[in-house]
């Protein structure tokens, strides 16, 4: 899995560059529940690609069993 490390990182740093979200935090700082919004935005998107990452690694698995 580490010999992955060079492939997967610059995606992950794209990622993490992602106006949408930064646009989405700046509009639920902006609300009358500024923290409990954003730490929802962000889990709802941690727990999201994180299902989608468990998704791909059995689809992969699959593959190439």
């Amino acid at each position: 899995m580490i010999e992955l490390s060079p492939n997967v990182v610059p995606f992950l740093i794209v990622d993490m560059l992602n106006p949408v979200l930064f646009a989405l935090l700046v509009v639920a700082v902006g609300t009358n529940r500024p923290i409990a919004n954003s730490v929802s935005l962000l889990g709802g998107h941690t727990l999201a690609y994180f299902g989608s990452g468990i998704a791909i690694a059995f689809g992969l698995e699959q593959i190439t069993a």
